[in-house]
């Protein structure tokens, strides 16, 4: 589990990166606006890799698995309608490699 931990918040912060902020969020605060979408958008990303639990993934992220789930549902919805949201999935999605 601590691996996983460590694994998942290199990710965040690297994927974060690759999205243009370096250091813009910081779990445990709320957040709006596009650097929430990026979350959010980072969230599915790990979650679709179906390698952890909501609730090792909200851990890191500062929410519960719960609110995760809701997360995830929307994004799912955003990616269907908003193609600018499919290509930020595509340019995070291969940097979680397992």
């Amino acid at each position: 589990m601590k691996d996983a931990m460590s694994f998942l918040t290199m990710a965040a912060e690297q994927s974060f990166g690759l999205l243009g902020r370096e250091g813009g969020y910081a779990p445990w605060h709320r957040v709006r606006g596009e650097i929430k979408e990026d979350r959010d958008l980072l969230l599915y990303a790990l979650w679709e890799k179906g390698v952890f639990r909501n609730e090792e993934i909200g851990q890191v992220f500062g929410l519960s698995y719960s609110a995760l789930s809701h997360i995830i549902r929307n994004a799912k919805e955003q990616i269907k309608k908003d193609h600018r949201v499919v290509s930020k999935v595509k340019r995070v999605n291969p940097h979680f490699k397992m």
